[in-house]
């Protein structure tokens, strides 16, 4: 039995879809961190600027994962976090008010899976099938879809610029690769896998130029340099008052936060998304026959799993690490491998 991508495709829809009206109850998707992004949004529509203190009483915590906000240019306060996924879905926004937010999320995450299948040939075979369905309908994925921050939006990043490196359209590539870094600084770091296996490096580069003009203005107009973001000068409340602290503060070696990733229960890979490891394994017997995705995605792997193994507040995720949410997303590419078994 063989299932073409179409059908694959709206099955994965509408399971997703058919259990909204059941879960939705207005603002719930709004948790953690896209409260900011959700909140930069109001900004921008309700007083054109991304200035939070007028609109989110809550905005300064007394720790940095805490906080929203950050001390920015001439002592202004701007927001901690990157205004790209508000700016991306703004649109959404002005439409719907703050369910265009999810819809936007919804969206994203539906465009990541038609490009995952995209990398299929037509028809995809059983084993391929039953593989994409078991990730994608994982409760791992109905949570962080139900959503909105950017972890789905950098994992359609991430898929998308593989796709257009494999189809030697690296110009593309290079300019998701800015803003991605734009959406989280340091998706810096996947610059690594994108430049190893592009054929053209210098159309990368080039498109790289053009994806980090956006954050690179952004960064000089908010807090004077292009290098400078949110995340160096976090305010937090102390016993002292009001302070500006370095968000690298929150990175740790711990040993244990080394294991977690895989090995915390219930939240790590292990247990949130088991599938996921499958399938890279599956990957990793074809990998003769798939030597560019395979480095795209093991790379990828390699160089999240040692920077979150020193960030501390990674635990705080309710459901499964968000920040790996790109990965397993890649890691559906690993059912290329069972293709004959």
């Amino acid at each position: 039995m063989k299932i073409k991508r179409v059908y694959l495709l709206g099955i994965i829809i509408f399971a997703h879809l058919i259990v909204l009206p059941f879960k939705y109850k207005p603002h719930t998707f709004i948790r953690q961190d896209g409260i900011a992004y959700a909140f930069m949004d109001l900004s921008l529509a309700k007083d054109g600027d991304l200035y939070l203190e007028n609109n989110l009483p809550i905005a300064i915590g007394d720790r940095p994962e805490k906080s929203f906000l950050s001390l920015g240019r001439n002592g202004k306060m701007m927001p901690k976090h990157p205004p790209a996924l508000p700016f991306l879905a703004f649109p959404f926004f002005i439409l719907f008010g703050f369910k265009g937010l999810l819809i936007f999320n919804y969206l994203i995450f539906f465009l990541s899976l038609f490009f995952i299948l995209k990398f299929f040939e037509e028809p995809l075979s059983l084993n391929q099938s039953l593989a994409l369905l078991c990730l994608f309908l994982l409760p791992y994925f109905y949570y962080y879809a139900y959503n909105f921050s950017p972890d789905i939006l950098i994992g359609f990043l991430m898929v998308t610029s593989l796709w257009a490196i494999l189809k030697e359209k690296e110009y593309l590539a290079g300019f998701f690769t800015g803003i991605m870094f734009f959406l989280r600084p340091n998706y810096i770091l996947q610059i690594l896998p994108c430049t190893i296996i592009s054929k053209n490096k210098r159309n990368y580069l080039l498109g790289l130029f053009f994806g980090f003009l956006p954050p690179f203005i952004y960064n000089t107009i908010g807090f004077g340099k292009p290098h400078l973001t949110g995340y160096h000068k976090v305010l937090v409340f102390t016993k002292e008052g009001l302070k500006a602290i370095n968000h690298m503060e929150l990175f740790s070696f711990e040993p244990y936060r080394f294991l977690g990733i895989f090995f915390h229960y219930p939240k790590g890979i292990l247990f949130s998304a088991p599938i996921s490891l499958v399938l890279l394994f599956a990957l990793l017997l074809k990998i003769k026959e798939n030597k560019k995705l395979g480095t795209y995605i093991f790379l990828s792997w390699g160089w999240h799993y040692v920077f979150y193994s020193f960030y501390v507040p990674w635990l705080a995720d309710h459901s499964g690490i968000r920040f790996f949410l790109p990965l397993i997303m890649l890691s559906s590419l690993g059912a290329l491998g069972l293709k004959k078994m």
